[in-house]
């Protein structure tokens, strides 16, 4: 009976944390802005071109053999980059679906691996006394096993940081002595096309 007692409980404390789970938001945005001492069209470009994005996200630092491919054109509406890394960067596809010269630039984000998601991004630059004020902003869907880790880790934190770390790497990198005009070499695991991964 104390055994059978025991199995109710533990089956309706499950029941009750997957219930809790499933009623959290289905939707979720993390955003986080740095004031950088330059004018909108000086760091427009490095938001514009997908290439550049390896010169100061971090997300790219999680596997720098990671292999890359690119569509023909790679700056712009329409210009593509997919992924396909380790563990820790996963796989996914970034789509610039919206580009407005030195004001923002909106992305289509899909996570491939380690779980499928769907996200948009958006970068938007807005002059501010001496410089540019840029924000980052992510808002996507969240499946059932994100809102579960959301229960023991912050994940809105933990996002929230490697934004902000993010956005200093592209402060320092903007307001350098010194630019790179194109990140990863031409020659390595890029494609001409980057075609969507089928469903």
């Amino acid at each position: 009976m104390i055994a059978l007692a025991l199995i109710a409980s533990l089956t309706a404390l499950v029941g009750g944390v997957l219930l809790y789970v499933h009623s959290r938001p289905d939707y979720a945005t993390v955003a986080r802005s740095i004031r950088i001492q330059a004018a909108a069209q000086a760091i427009f470009p490095f938001l514009d071109d997908l290439r550049l994005f390896g010169a100061w996200s971090p997300y790219e630092q999680l596997d720098p053999a990671a292999k890359r491919r690119f569509s023909a054109v790679t700056r712009g509406t329409g210009a593509v980059y997919e992924w396909d890394g380790n563990e820790k960067l996963g796989s996914g596809r970034l789509e610039i679906i919206d580009s407005a010269p030195a004001k923002r630039v909106i992305l289509e984000l899909e996570f491939f691996r380690p779980f499928k998601a769907d996200c948009l991004v958006e970068f938007s630059l807005r002059p501010v006394a001496g410089g540019t004020e840029v924000r980052w902003e992510m808002d996507g869907a969240r499946p059932f096993l994100v809102k579960l880790l959301s229960l023991v880790l912050d994940l809105d934190g933990m996002n929230g940081r490697t934004f902000e770390k993010g956005l200093a790497a592209l402060k320092a990198l903007v307001e350098g002595p010194e630019q790179p005009k194109d990140y990863w070499p031409v020659a390595r695991d890029l494609g001409a096309t980057a075609p969507r991964q089928a469903a």
